[in-house]
């Protein structure tokens, strides 16, 4: 169940990580999957339950503001089931990890359900104790519109503890946002770092 004060709480890898392209409402659904999991919990004491979600269609609507059709909502989730995440390590051989962010996600009877890959463990269950992790109100992502919008706020939040200035390339920035180089937010984008290198001047 939905509550204004749900907490997503994810490692800071799954903010800085190459993800899959997400459209808006694949970022919120996304969110509202992982505001549900018992983010604090001890990692000795994570179950195979732990990892198992159901939203129901009604919550989608009412909550994420989606108008759309039924089928509409069907392929977004169809979609969202094959995203993964690049972890990458920091070797000389550039190696990295492509790890699927679902077992399994299912559309029945108006309600999405599912399992998080339990490869993902460390970076969704026991954070207290490492301390490199983005907490935020889910609330305050699911008013956004725009998909850059929730994926600035999530970079923002991330560098929250640093209470100052946050510096990052713009090519870095384009990257955290998902701005693809073919597309047409690509030239909006380019245009924004034409004005930044002149402000500079």
């Amino acid at each position: 169940m939905f509550k204004k004060n749900d907490m997503v709480v994810k490692h800071n890898n799954l903010v800085r990580v190459e993800v899959d392209d997400m459209t808006v409402v694949q970022l919120k659904i996304m969110n509202l999957i992982i505001s549900q999991l018992s983010d604090f919990k001890n990692i000795d004491d994570v179950t195979d339950d732990d990892f198992k979600f159901q939203i129901s269609h009604k919550l989608i609507l009412e909550k994420l503001s989606y108008s759309k059709q039924v089928h509409d909502l069907q392929n977004e989730v169809r979609s969202l089931g094959t995203k993964t995440i690049g972890l990458c390590m920091l070797d000389k051989n550039r190696s990295f990890d492509i790890i699927p962010l679902f077992s399994i996600i299912s559309y029945r009877k108006a309600n999405i359900t599912g399992e998080i890959n339990k490869q993902l463990i460390y970076h969704l269950f026991g954070l207290k104790d490492k301390g490199n992790f983005t907490k935020f109100y889910l609330s305050n992502i699911l008013k956004f519109r725009s998909k850059y919008s929730i994926l600035l706020y999530e970079f923002l939040k991330m560098n929250e503890f640093k209470q100052g200035k946050i510096i990052v390339s713009v090519e870095d920035l384009r990257k955290q946002l998902q701005v693809d180089k073919t597309s047409k937010a690509y030239t909006e984008f380019k245009y924004l770092n034409y004005i930044l290198i002149k402000a500079k001047k």
